[in-house]
């Protein structure tokens, strides 16, 4: 009888059914996070019982429900646009969210001027300030002004008219002195020999250069037609600068300087300091001084560029004038920026929907540890009892994606210790060693597939292993699937080559120890050694902790074994088959505990591990 053993009544979930089932039936994270950290558009950790979310770039959990993850989409929500509670607002029209910016779009006769997209279309433009447009300023030096239908109107002072047709810059012709205009608008005297006096064309008594403007007899010729702002060249050409200074050199009207903030940047006096460099994208603080952003908007405002930046970019250099010129989906600027990501010991760094996180590498060899609490009945000698399992196994993993696949290789085992009451011989303690040096051998045990998906390749990863074996002593065509035989149809083999059937255990013997009996006969003959097959069905749930470690709870059906024979004490000889069998039938029912859930360690081994080193790393 062995404490490895099983002779059919243990139940296999693979055979009879009866093995019970002590691990979970999904991932999750444990507690009061099961099922519920699975979010849509986010990532969850568990944090003593609660979801604790993390929200790709553009969403967010505006509810402040965990149930239902990132929710609320920022990029394009006008009630939370950008941010959860910042809604778009526009009294004038109606407004949008994109890219997390609010984005006006203006009722007829209004406008966004101030370049604020969160107070939308705040510009009436029927007022004088801005008419039919941002900045469309009427003005008029020589009469009044007002604005209608979006068209500047201007009303003209006596004496004065609007020759040119243009309304926004007012009266601009003295008609009591304008060669051109002379009296009335287009009515031009001959500026060869005739000037404009109170409002007639009348022969000019000066010489080249001078004028008679001020129809004042008593002071003839009075003007210097070279240098007078308001008669350059010829009586009642005033020299007019929008936004700035203007001059009159050599009988032609100059620009001698621009008032603060404009500037004459396609350098024609004619029409002034046509540019504000205070909010001109084009020219901001400077002519020729271009606001650029290929990641966003740009405006300018006060002479400086001010970016806005799309979803996923920065302007980290900290230059407005080229944007927002970096992508804060990097390691170096990873969601914001100057936000660097470092790696978890054993991974990579990366940068995820600007959150930082670890990438870990997984082709390798790992170090697993099973641990299976079991109990048994008593039946016939054998004292009802418990105890527990534990497994080792070297498993070496392929990474494709989120998905692993690999081999197990077995790397030790240690059984429970059970008891029996033998007539005539009272209460008896028995166990067995399953040496180390038995799993240590090159080469290795035979090995069995094994396969597995991950959630991400980054620590807080949830890790599933499905269904595989544990198998040693005995060839299946399919031990993960297939139903465990019984005795006499298991296919055995030699896998510790040690010349016998199986893998060997020996029984103890010392401190306590009785060898075990191989048949009930008297004297009755005991077994020094043990040839056994063992196969132990499981699949894994737990989270990676780590790049290196992982842990979380196992589902193991049964543990499935049978004594295939054995040695008898005191002799070199070998038991018998019946005595095999025996040692077979007379073994615990092992069944898994459904109080006590198996579980498993996971630990990242160097490329050239041994079985040695698998034991070593989870003792």
């Amino acid at each position: 009888m062995t404490d490895a053993a099983s002779d059919g009544g243990g139940t296999d979930a693979a055979s009879d059914g009866g093995g019970t089932d002590a691990g979970p039936d999904g991932g999750g994270f444990g507690g009061g996070c099961t099922g519920v950290c699975d979010v849509p558009h986010g990532s969850a950790d568990c944090s003593a019982g609660s979801c604790v979310l993390q929200c790709e770039n553009g969403y967010a959990d505006c509810n402040a429900t965990p149930d239902d993850g990132c929710e609320v989409s920022v990029s394009d929500n006008a009630a939370h646009c950008g941010a959860c509670g910042r809604p778009c607002a526009n009294v004038h029209g109606a407004v949008s969210c994109a890219g997390g910016l609010c984005v006006p779009s203006c009722a007829p006769g209004y406008s966004d001027c101030d370049a604020n997209a969160a107070n939308g279309c705040e510009t009436d433009l029927q007022q004088t300030e801005s008419c039919g447009m941002c900045g469309g300023e009427c003005v008029n030096s020589h009469g009044a002004a007002a604005c209608s239908a979006g068209m500047c109107v201007a009303t003209c002072d006596v004496g004065y008219a609007d020759c040119d047709g243009m309304p926004e810059n007012g009266c601009e012709v003295l008609t009591a002195s304008d060669v051109r205009h002379c009296g009335a608008c287009n009515r031009a005297c001959d500026t060869s020999s005739q000037s404009c006096v109170s409002g007639v064309c009348e022969l000019n008594p000066c010489v080249a250069g001078r004028g008679e403007c001020d129809s004042d007899t008593s002071d003839l010729c009075e003007t210097d037609l070279n240098s007078s702002p308001a008669h350059c060249g010829f009586c009642g050409n005033a020299c007019t600068a929008a936004n700035g200074v203007a001059d009159c050199t050599g009988a032609a009207c100059t620009l001698s300087g621009c008032n603060a903030g404009y500037a004459d940047c396609d350098l024609a006096p004619a029409n002034g300091c046509e540019v504000s460099l205070t909010d001109s994208t084009d020219h901001c603080g400077a002519c020729g001084a271009p606001c650029s952003n290929g990641h966003g908007t740009t405006r300018c405002m006060a002479s400086s560029c001010v970016p806005s930046c799309n979803s996923g970019y920065g302007n980290c250099d900290g230059n407005p004038v080229n944007g927002c010129e970096t992508a804060l989906d990097t390691t170096s600027n990873c969601g914001s920026c100057g936000m660097s990501c470092t790696a978890a010991t054993g991974g990579t760094a990366a940068c995820n929907s600007g959150i930082c996180t670890t990438i870990c590498p997984f082709d390798g060899a790992y170090a697993l540890k099973l641990t299976i609490a079991s109990n048994w009945a008593a039946k016939t000698y054998v004292v009802a009892g418990n105890g527990t399992f534990s497994f080792w196994a070297k498993l070496d993993l392929t990474r494709s994606g989120n998905s692993l696949s690999g081999t197990v290789t077995p790397c030790g085992d240690v059984a429970p210790d059970f008891s029996a009451n033998i007539p005539f011989m009272g209460t008896e303690k028995y166990g067995v060693i399953f040496p180390n040096t038995l799993f240590d051998r090159t080469p290795e045990l035979p090995s069995t597939s094994v396969t597995a998906t991950m959630t991400s390749q980054s620590p807080g990863a949830t890790l599933s292993f499905n269904r595989a074996a544990w198998l040693v002593g005995a060839s299946m065509s399919d031990p993960v699937n297939g139903a465990w035989p019984s005795r006499t149809a298991l296919t055995q083999v030699d896998a510790d080559a040690d010349g016998k059937i199986a893998v060997t255990g020996d029984y103890k013997t010392s401190s306590g120890y009785t060898a075990v009996p191989c048949d009930d006969t008297l004297p009755i003959p005991r077994a020094a050694r043990a040839y056994v097959a063992t196969r132990v069905l499981f699949t894994l749930n737990g989270t990676l902790s780590s790049c290196t470690q992982s842990s979380g709870t196992a589902t193991v059906p049964d543990v499935d074994a049978h004594t295939l024979g054995c040695r008898r004490s005191g002799s070199t000889s070998d038991c018998t088959n019946a005595q095999g069998a025996y040692l077979d039938d007379a073994a615990p029912n092992w069944q898994v505990r459904s109080d006590v859930p198996p579980s498993y360690g996971l630990v990242r081994l160097g490329s050239s591990a041994t079985c040695a080193n698998v034991r070593a790393a989870l003792p």
